[in-house]
């Protein structure tokens, strides 16, 4: 298994994209995974896709994933419209980084009930023909992969998400272990994924907490510092097959207080050590 960095770790940091990939190297792992809203910002200031796809190729850091927003899932036609007009350009800054996934989750739709998992699929199906578009126009294959959030009225739960799966078989998925935590989703049920269905899962920690449906993202902590059941974790993920990137990703702002390389290596260690995993 491949370990990466989701930049939301270090976000209160406010450091560059090249900075942020540089510490991603040096702080041991394999991957990172970046935010749009970071890259528009980078491009805003006279940056290059091209020369950050270049500095990941020259650190051997893959961009694995990108994390954007886009209404794809929308009940309003027009809102779904501008939502995969923004996806395509999500799916084209991806392309042109070398990198394979752009995460979907039911953003614009938490504080609404879903559609049948039928149209939700069917919602989904116009993503990935976009991607496919985008795919055979830049020369190299994106996809989005489908989120579930634990705070979302719609596709809140990975039970939920499968259901879309059944009627979406090529669709990938992204999990998360805070977020099935939040809706009390045992991660047991990790296995129930399809083999070669999870791509990559956020990995995390939490606190006690009475009611984790109102536990924020503010609260994730470094893997093994909170009371997720690790065992049964991995257990899981084994059941599923899974093959793809473990990734950390947390909110915590009392880690914007230390220093980003500092964070970063706690991190990374933390992680290897309660997945028990050589990292490449």
């Amino acid at each position: 298994m491949k370990l990466a960095l989701n930049t939301s770790t270090i976000r209160g940091h406010a450091l560059s994209v090249p900075e942020q990939i540089n510490l991603t190297k040096a702080g041991g792992f394999d991957g990172v995974e970046l935010w749009v809203k970071d890259l528009d910002r980078y491009s805003e200031q006279g940056g290059s896709l091209a020369a950050l796809a270049d500095q990941s190729a020259a650190n051997d850091l893959p961009v694995i994933n990108l994390i954007g927003f886009f209404a794809w899932l929308a009940d309003d036609e027009r809102c779904r419209a501008e939502g995969l007009v923004e996806a395509e350009r999500n799916f084209r800054i991806a392309a042109q980084l070398r990198c394979p996934f752009v995460a979907a989750p039911p953003f614009g739709m938490t504080e609404k009930n879903g559609p049948e998992p039928a149209i939700a699929a069917e919602r989904f199906n116009a993503l990935l023909a976009i991607a496919r578009k985008v795919s055979e126009e830049e020369g190299f294959v994106v996809r989005p992969l489908l989120e579930f959030w634990g705070h979302s009225q719609a596709l809140g739960t990975l039970g939920e998400a499968l259901e879309v799966i059944e009627y979406s078989p090529e669709a990938k998925l992204l999990a998360d272990v805070f977020h099935m935590h939040k809706k009390g989703t045992d991660h047991a049920d990790i296995a129930h994924i399809p083999p070669q269905t999870l791509e990559v899962f956020h990995i995390n920690d939490y606190p006690p907490c009475e009611d984790p449906a109102n536990q924020p993202d503010a609260a994730r902590v470094f893997p093994g510092d909170g009371t997720a059941d690790w065992d049964k974790i991995q257990r899981g993920l084994a059941g599923a097959g899974f093959e793809g990137w473990l990734s950390l990703e947390l909110f915590n702002p009392d880690y914007y207080d230390r220093p980003a390389s500092e964070v970063i290596r706690e991190g990374f260690e933390k992680s290897r050590k309660v997945l028990t995993l050589q990292t490449s």
